[in-house]
């Protein structure tokens, strides 16, 4: 009995963690992120976190990739935790987001916004937006926990861009 308690009061405290991090969490994780995004190219995939460095236990990170048009997809996660993935547009200085909750499968609207920095040219005569999400760095690996995810999240059909 007290065990079965015990479980039901861990799965609310655990909800309600993920509500308050899809909430507010997000409101820190919205925290300042650089995303390049290549015109016309739709595999790049982007790793920020409100660290420079990868894989710092305690700091949120977004994995992000960029599909067709304004289109775009990813997760938030922290390192040894769930993870939270999204699709969503990039649209008038906003990041317009669905984000599905990992416990309750719901998807969730969330807005962050971002600001345009200076176009880049690359070496293929392509230019590049820079966009910079309030919160978050660059961060210029893609780690492998972070490709898993992101594959994990491009899985899910109606994440697909």
């Amino acid at each position: 009995m007290i065990r079965q308690q015990f479980q039901k009061n861990s799965r609310f405290f655990s909800r309600s963690a993920a509500k308050i991090a899809l909430s507010l969490g997000l409101i820190v994780i919205a925290p300042s992120m650089a995303l390049a995004m290549p015109a016309g190219d739709s595999i790049n995939a982007y790793l920020f976190g409100t660290t420079p460095e990868a894989g710092q236990i305690g700091h949120d990170y977004i994995v992000m990739q960029k599909g067709e048009g304004d289109n775009i997809q990813g997760a938030f996660y922290q390192i040894n935790s769930e993870y939270a993935c999204f699709s969503g547009e990039v649209a008038e200085g906003k990041l317009n987001l669905a984000v599905i909750d990992p416990y309750e499968e719901v998807a969730y609207d969330y807005q962050m916004d971002y600001t345009d920095s200076a176009l880049i040219a690359n070496s293929e005569e392509q230019t590049q937006t820079q966009i910079v999400p309030e919160g978050f760095h660059l961060i210029d690996i893609v780690t492998d926990l972070a490709s898993t995810i992101l594959a994990q999240c491009s899985a899910d059909n109606s994440l697909a861009i």
